[in-house]
């Protein structure tokens, strides 16, 4: 699994990985405002950088997952919880395209973010998933995830399972 930083070059791979999972009823992340490629790629940077940031977002960084030539999944780490990704958020979001799930890749995607995260010196990861998101719930319990709780999420009208993992 190779993860990059999005850039002009990876346009075209990206526009077709969120064609291809735009119609999930799962959320999509980093999907929001993708009214085009550069104001998406422009407002990657801004997370990435702190810059502009909404006041309820925090520094993130966001990877494209290939495996080899193809973009295969999307992640995104948070640098630090503000009060709200403490309940509801957590430090690690991901996707995996539509065509390519239930083949492993989602453990190897959220693998490759705890060593990301520690590269970022985060030394405890708070992940999160919808109760009813069975599969993301293995995943996260394939990578040391440790269940502490589950919290209403009134936003969402959903229940919210939040696993701590000690990076290490």
């Amino acid at each position: 699994m190779n993860l990059v930083f999005p850039s002009a070059e990876h346009k075209e791979a990206v526009i077709h990985f969120y064609d291809e999972i735009k119609n999930d009823e799962d959320h999509i992340i980093g999907f929001g405002a993708f009214e085009d490629y550069e104001s998406w790629l422009a407002m990657m940077q801004n997370r990435l950088t702190g810059k502009d940031l909404p006041e309820h977002m925090v520094k993130e960084t966001y990877y494209l997952c290939f495996d080899e030539n193809r973009l295969i999944g999307v992640l995104s780490i948070k640098h630090e919880l503000n009060a709200y990704l403490l309940q509801f958020g957590g430090h690690i979001g991901y996707a995996v395209r539509t065509s390519q799930r239930r083949k492993g890749y989602a453990t190897a995607i959220f693998a490759a973010a705890l060593e990301k995260a520690r590269e970022l010196g985060i030394d405890k990861i708070l992940a999160v998933c919808d109760k009813r998101n069975i599969a993301s719930a293995k995943t996260i319990c394939k990578n040391g995830g440790i269940l502490e709780n589950e919290i209403y999420d009134p936003d969402e009208e959903l229940m919210v399972q939040r696993y701590w993992i000690t990076c290490r």
